[in-house]
């Protein structure tokens, strides 16, 4: 039997969807990711450039460039954790796009134990299906359980 979404599911989802990610200067993509353990947020994340690096450049946002600067939110999430000194060992992490083979495997390494997404992500995807599917190997493997909150439904 699956998890139950909780109304405090749906607020940390919300936080992370409504807030944290609109706080991305990426012009093309909006994500973001909060960490919560005991239903206490302990840290967030968006997909940006490193502290300090000139996020005004347009080269820097361009494809395939941007790849190469951007961080993504649930790397900057546990990276932001670690700054203040906040253990993720059994934390749970919230994020509106689901996360890629990267992102999986620093979720397992920093112990977050529950990735909760949006949706469902498109495994059949010719640009990231392939890491989608890494990552979702990776997750079982690690022991990280992933929910499908199915979000839009609950807005």
């Amino acid at each position: 039997m699956g998890t139950e979404i909780t109304k405090w599911d749906l607020r940390f989802m919300r936080i992370a969807d409504l807030e944290v990610a609109q706080w991305s200067k990426d012009r093309s993509r909006k994500i973001g990711a909060v960490i919560v353990k005991d239903r206490e947020l302990i840290s967030t994340g968006f997909n940006g450039m490193p502290r300090g690096c000139n996020d005004d450049i347009d080269a820097r946002h361009e494809r395939p460039e941007k790849y190469h600067w951007f961080i993504h939110a649930e790397a900057n999430a546990i990276i932001n954790a670690a700054r203040q000194g906040k253990s993720t060992l059994g934390a749970d992490i919230y994020v509106n796009l689901f996360p890629c083979d990267t992102c999986a495997g620093f979720i397992v390494q920093a112990g977050i134990k529950k990735v909760f997404v949006d949706k469902e992500p498109d495994f059949n995807d010719p640009k990231f299906g392939e890491a989608f599917k890494r990552a979702l190997v990776i997750f079982q493997e690690g022991g990280v359980e992933v929910i499908y909150m199915d979000y839009d439904a609950h807005r």
